[in-house]
């Protein structure tokens, strides 16, 4: 069984699976933050987002069954 994704700067993570037209299945994994992800936001620190990132491109490479990772603001914080 595959270690799950966890830091202190992730405040949810799932995997997600996707099916392509061939048939094959390639799992995503998805990481919820609280941290500001627009660059242009007077809030946003770069340190930190980039500290999630290394952690996610780490959890990656120890885990070659998950394909891709993307990391998301919690839609609660969304601007819209």
């Amino acid at each position: 069984m595959k270690k799950p994704f966890t830091h202190p700067l992730a405040r949810k993570t799932t995997l997600a699976r996707a099916h392509r037209r061939d048939g094959s299945q390639v799992d995503s994994l998805l990481i919820v933050t609280t941290l500001e992800l627009d660059p242009t936001a007077k809030d946003f620190k770069a340190s930190q987002v980039e500290r999630l990132h290394g952690a996610a491109r780490e959890y990656l490479e120890q885990t070659p069954e998950i394909a891709s990772y993307t990391v998301l603001m919690r839609p609660k914080d969304w601007r819209i």
